[in-house]
């Protein structure tokens, strides 16, 4: 809050001495809290004689019986609320009786002397008061005492004693005026937060000593274990970590219970410097770079048993490294390419593709493993880069995903596109050949703050949230191939992932989607247990390409006299009917019979077409139906399975069409009543 404008001395109706009064007043209240489990039991007794002078003398005997009842019940129900112990519980319903019946009878008795005792008179009432107040003050003091008192002292003697350090070298360093104002302890690790010289000092200041700093500890922390960091939320302090021991130099396990089995909860990703797991939303788009054998395809691995645990979530596999990545996470895969013409498919599909994270619409998960031979200038595809780029711009809005990896720190060589690049919030970056593919991979300004060439253990990695949040050292977990694919089979087991189909928005790419197993190149096919699913779709219709025989036009024609005959309904009855009711002021007549006999009418065409198909504007000449309603339904047949385009503009049956119609019927009225419900609540 800014200062008051006008002093206070001056100020209307300020009296001399306020402000001395008020501080004092204040500094009272502060000292009579903060020591409480002293103070309150020592104010219990002459609070309550005060107060039973008072209801005696006001012969308030009656009220206070009545609220002694009523507090006694409150406490009764709200204290198991309100505490969870059942000691607790008890003590504060004892307080309440107790504290009231005492006030009754003080209201009606008073608590005048009736016993005397050594030449002073006390009543019996003032010996129960000190009894109880003795029995209800012991164990309020032994919980309200600050156990962490010592903790503060021994907190601000190493807060002190870091200070006068700092203070001593300071000068010499060129950062006089700066000071430590506090210390934080982690596992092998000190924290130093540094109070920098407000408007005259930054952290480049302090980044600059670090080697002096290294000097001045004489061996406390080993050389290159130092680290500056600059505090987000006051500019003014950086925090100076000083590892003595390194707790990402030992390899670290994988647990599968880390993993939330939610994609909407945050899922562990490696250790941290401070001996913490690192905890973080995977609903963003990753770019992960490093140089070869440097642990990139193990920390896949951690993001895979993350999100594979998940039903609320689905992974389409790019590999191009010839299926190793890919083959022991097989079973939990929703689609796997290993060809650049799949992976076409695949980044197509996605572009087309719109969902909410849902068991049934789950979030999608496009994994490019070497996006080197997908996206690059150098070797990959034009179209695969474009389609990257649209769902790295547009994914966070539709719930679908990109996790590139690379081992090349140039654009051109990579994802290809600056626009993809910059949509890839999630950064994490390992071992690299250069420091400037470091400086590629986590952004510009990263470059003067770490070095990706030192990181030597296999699975450290440089991650960064996104380009406004600080730089961690973070190991992820060790996830062996033989891990991987017991982790694989089981999520894929525990999630139901292949008695779950999926349906997609983009109903054009239903059946290359369908089919996508049937495509799985041979030497795949033995680590993937979806292939044992694909009998029925090899042998299907659309997936043979055998198409029902179509009917003679003779039988069309006659199959369509008949169903005109079974509704005799002409257009010019109907535009007679729709008149002669609007005349009358009449809504429009029902006319569900007729338009059950269009569809009739366009469901026999279309099985009777032959020559290569029939064209949409037949089916809508001899059906009478709108261009809208025939351009839909032919689109949804396609996708249901019922309908072919096998060239352009014509399409034929693959299937009983009424059937696909009626299908399609019953899923519309399922949709409307389901709207009319949700607006009724």
């Amino acid at each position: 809050m800014p200062p008051d404008p006008v002093p206070p001395e001056f100020a209307p109706g300020w009296a001399p001495g306020q402000r001395e009064n008020e501080e004092i007043a204040r500094k009272a209240w502060r000292f009579y809290w903060r020591n409480r489990h002293v103070t309150i039991p020592l104010s219990v007794a002459p609070v309550m004689l005060a107060a039973a002078d008072i209801l005696h003398a006001e012969h308030l005997g009656m009220q206070v019986a009545c609220g002694a009842i009523v507090a006694a019940v409150v406490a009764a129900w709200r204290a198991p609320y309100r505490w969870d112990r059942t000691g607790e519980v008890a003590y504060a319903q004892a307080t309440t009786i107790a504290a009231g019946l005492w006030l009754t009878l003080g209201a009606y008795l008073g608590a005048g002397p009736l016993i005397p005792h050594h030449g002073a008179h006390y009543s019996a009432m003032e010996y129960a008061l000190a009894a109880g107040s003795l029995a209800w003050g012991i164990p309020f003091w032994q919980h309200k005492r600050p156990r962490d008192k010592r903790a503060r002292r021994n907190h601000a003697r190493q807060v002190r004693a870091w200070n006068e350090w700092w203070q001593m070298r300071a000068p010499a360093w060129g950062v006089a005026g700066s000071g430590v104002v506090d210390v934080k302890e982690h596992a092998g690790m000190e924290s130093l937060l540094i109070q920098l010289w407000a408007g005259r000092q930054t952290q480049a200041s302090v980044k600059a000593v670090i080697p002096l700093v290294e000097s001045a500890l004489g061996g406390y922390v080993d050389h290159g274990m130092t680290r500056l960091e600059v505090n987000k939320s006051n500019p003014s302090q950086a925090w100076l970590h000083l590892k003595r021991e390194d707790p990402l130099r030992d390899e670290i396990e994988w647990d599968p219970s880390m993993a939330p089995g939610d994609i909407t909860l945050p899922a562990p990703i490696g250790k941290q410097e401070n001996g913490e797991m690192l905890g973080i939303s995977l609903r963003k788009g990753f770019f992960i770079l490093g140089k070869t054998r440097s642990g990139k395809s193990n920390e896949l691995s951690v993001m895979l048993a993350a999100i594979t645990k998940c039903r609320n979530a689905r992974v389409f596999l790019i590999d191009m490294k010839g299926g190793r990545a890919a083959r022991p996470w097989l079973p939990a895969v929703d689609w796997l390419a290993t060809t650049i013409e799949e992976a076409r498919l695949v980044l197509a599909c996605a572009v087309a593709e719109q969902l909410d994270p849902t068991d049934d619409c789950p979030t999608l998960f496009i994994v490019i493993d070497e996006t080197h031979e997908v996206t690059s200038t150098m070797a990959g595809d034009a179209q695969c880069r474009r389609d990257l780029a649209t769902i790295a711009s547009q994914g966070s809005g539709v719930e679908l995903y990109p996790i590139d990896l690379s081992q090349y720190g140039a654009l051109a060589e990579s994802v290809g596109t600056e626009q993809t690049r910059s949509n890839l919030d999630g950064r994490m970056c390992f071992q690299t050949a250069e420091r400037s593919h470091g400086t590629f991979g986590l952004g510009d300004d990263a470059h003067n703050k770490v070095d990706t060439t030192r990181l030597k253990e296999k699975g450290q990695f440089i991650y960064r949230e996104n380009s406004e949040t600080n730089l961690e050292q973070v190991r992820g977990p060790h996830v062996p191939h033989k891990l991987a694919r017991r982790i694989a089979l089981g999520n894929a087991a525990s999630t139901d992932l292949h008695a779950r189909p999926l349906r997609l928005y983009a109903t054009a790419w239903q059946e290359t989607y369908d089919t996508r197993w049937t495509r799985l190149p041979e030497r795949f096919r033995g680590d993937a247990p979806q292939v044992e699913h694909m009998e029925h779709i090899e042998h299907s219709p659309r997936a043979s390409g055998v198409t029902p025989p179509p009917r003679e036009p003779d039988d069309v024609d006659r199959q369509v006299a008949e169903i005109n005959e079974a509704c005799p309904v002409s257009d010019a009855d109907i535009a007679r009917a729709m008149a002669q009711r609007a005349a009358r002021g009449e809504g429009p007549p029902d006319l569900r019979a007729d338009h059950d006999r269009r569809r009739r009418i366009f469901a026999a065409i279309l099985q009777g077409a032959r020559d290569g198909g029939v064209r949409p504007v037949e089916l809508e000449k001899g059906s009478g139906l709108g261009h809208t309603w025939v351009a839909l339904t032919l689109r949804t047949l396609v996708s249901d399975g019922f309908a072919d385009k096998p060239t352009k503009g014509k399409y034929v049956p693959i299937g009983d069409i009424w059937e696909g119609l009626e299908s399609i019927r019953l899923r519309t009225e399922q949709l409307g009543a389901d709207a009319r419900e949700m607006a009724a609540r």
